[in-house]
């Protein structure tokens, strides 16, 4: 994903093969610099004067938002091997990633873990961090990408919420565990895409959305059907979540977005696009005054709510 940082839009462009980081006039398109060779995961974040990536060697690097000049970098891989799949969130001075290093009472024979960490963002400094604890795995739950709010820093680590104080790095409660019947028996249910919406944090396992308290990590409400993680468009605004996939009760065929109020607990509307692939899915929806903007089977739509 791009940052738009004064008149520049700085993006990624990180596939399989050498990349770069270009920034372009959002006026006029005209490339104006290029830098580091992405990871194929990351996105590009900014705040202030300064945009934050991470590279195909797994190094978080801080680079100077108007030349492209490099201030800094930090190594997120401590041991060898290892897709490096985080991607940078930044907030109130402090770069939030996830590293890959060796469990402290780990030995041979022991996996290596993951660890959601944290970064000054002038100086790349490690403040913090914490590697999720799980009753199934010794090294610890692998992180997913990181929501961070004003106070806390939450994330998905197998079927489980985490939950952080954004400054210390220490638990604000103690993980929510889930297991849900998939497939006719009881088991873990993995839990992934989380979106900060306002005071809960929605997320989803392949057989419901759950939203959390932001406080307590109780469960607010539970939305059933079925759904293909990482490819949610999930998308708030006010009290409407929007989604796709399977929602009990509602058309379900692939490439069908849902919007629902939260405050209510009802199904507001649901919009199917039939295209020549049967398996085609949204992209990107953006809510924008009164509508959504989505990133549709060769086209870009506008939905207005009814």
């Amino acid at each position: 994903l791009p940052a738009l940082v004064g008149a520049l839009v700085i993006a990624p462009y990180g596939a399989s093969n050498t990349g770069a980081v270009i920034a372009v006039s959002a006026a006029t398109g005209t490339e104006l610099w290029r830098a580091i060779d992405p990871s194929e995961y990351t996105a590009v974040v900014a705040e202030g004067e300064r945009v934050f990536v991470v590279s195909k060697e797994c190094t978080l690097i801080a680079l100077t938002a108007a030349t492209g000049k490099e201030q800094w970098r930090t190594p997120l891989r401590f041991v060898p091997g290892g897709a490096c799949t985080t991607s940078p969130v930044v907030r109130d001075g402090t770069v939030y990633a996830t590293i890959m290093a060796r469990a402290p009472d780990g030995g041979n024979g022991w996996p290596d873990a993951r660890y959601v960490a944290a970064f000054d963002a002038a100086t790349g400094k490690e403040r913090w961090r914490y590697r999720p604890p799980h009753v199934e795995y010794r090294q610890g739950a692998e992180p997913h990408q990181p929501v961070v709010t004003d106070r806390a820093v939450y994330f998905a680590g197998a079927n489980a919420l985490y939950a952080l104080d954004r400054a210390t790095g220490q638990p604000l409660f103690a993980p929510v565990l889930l297991r849900r019947a998939i497939d006719g028996r009881e088991r873990m249910a993995p839990l992934d895409d989380l979106m900060d919406a306002g005071s809960t944090v929605v997320g989803a396992t392949p057989v419901s959305l759950l939203a959390f308290d932001k406080n307590t990590g109780r469960i607010v409400w539970e939305l059933p059907g079925r759904f293909q993680q990482g490819s949610l468009s999930l998308a708030v605004a006010g009290s409407v979540l929007y989604f796709q996939g399977g929602l009990d009760g509602a058309p379900s065929l692939p490439g069908t977005l849902h919007a629902f109020d939260m405050s209510t607990g009802t199904r507001l509307w649901s919009f199917t696009r039939r295209s020549r692939d049967p398996d085609w899915r949204f992209g990107t929806v953006l809510p924008v005054d009164g509508g959504v903007w989505v990133d549709a089977y060769a086209a870009l739509l506008k939905l207005q709510s009814p």
